[in-house]
């Protein structure tokens, strides 16, 4: 049961930090498609 939770947590966890690395990387990457298309 403990190896149970243990796991849920690190997947949860594993998620998480996925997520804001994600996020993170659109909110930089974003900016410069935008720009990119803008003239063309």
């Amino acid at each position: 049961m403990i190896k149970l939770i243990a796991f849920l947590l690190l997947a949860l966890f594993a998620t998480y930090m996925e997520s804001i690395i994600t996020f993170a990387k659109l909110g930089k990457i974003r900016v410069i498609p935008i720009s990119n298309q803008l003239p063309s």
